[in-house]
């Protein structure tokens, strides 16, 4: 994260990141937020906050999402913010952040993102829901599937649909741990 906040750009998993970690922060300081992304198709204009600074008033230095509506995402009290990333299209894939209330803390549990909301980092897109619009991988066919998630990066590990199944990096660690104790046996 502070790299890329250091180089002044990044791809889509680090504007992840960096939102993610934004709230976390946020989570931890300001007790009872709530999130919200914004949909096309509303009547009004959604307002961003702030472009760089605390606006001194009310118009000054917003972005506004014109002919948008709020999206409520939910309490971040009792939320957990997840990277994910999933085939975009044929030859592409994308990460943004899911909210979810049920904390991931292993491989095998990554169907609790089931009924997560899902938005765009970049700019507040609000982009579905984990079990409508998104899918979470359970076959090899899924990595060729759009909006399959293939990649979930959680504040503890990281988790890949890989050979069939969830795998983490706590994963690996226990195997090798498995393993020095097999051989010092």
């Amino acid at each position: 994260v502070r790299q890329t906040i250091d180089l002044g750009w990044g791809d889509c998993e680090d504007y992840s990141l960096i939102f993610k970690a934004a709230i976390n922060s946020a989570k931890a300081k300001v007790p009872g937020l709530q999130a919200v992304a914004f949909t096309p198709g509303g009547t009004g204009n959604f307002r961003v906050y702030p472009k760089e600074s605390i606006p001194i008033s009310d118009t000054d230095s917003y972005w506004y999402v014109q002919n948008a509506k709020k999206q409520p995402i939910g309490s971040l009290d009792t939320s957990h913010a997840y990277v994910v990333c999933f085939r975009s299209s044929q030859s592409s894939g994308h990460c943004t952040v899911a909210i979810s209330p049920n904390k991931i803390e292993s491989s095998s549990q990554i169907g609790l993102l089931d009924g997560a909301s899902v938005f765009e980092p970049q700019n507040g897109l609000y982009l579905g829901e984990v079990g409508s619009e998104f899918s979470i991988c359970d076959s090899s066919l899924c990595t060729r599937t759009i909006r399959a998630i293939q990649l979930v990066i959680s504040d503890e590990d990281l988790y890949k649909y890989e050979g069939g199944r969830w795998i983490g990096y706590s994963d690996y660690a226990a195997k090798v741990r498995q393993s020095k104790a097999e051989l010092a046996g």
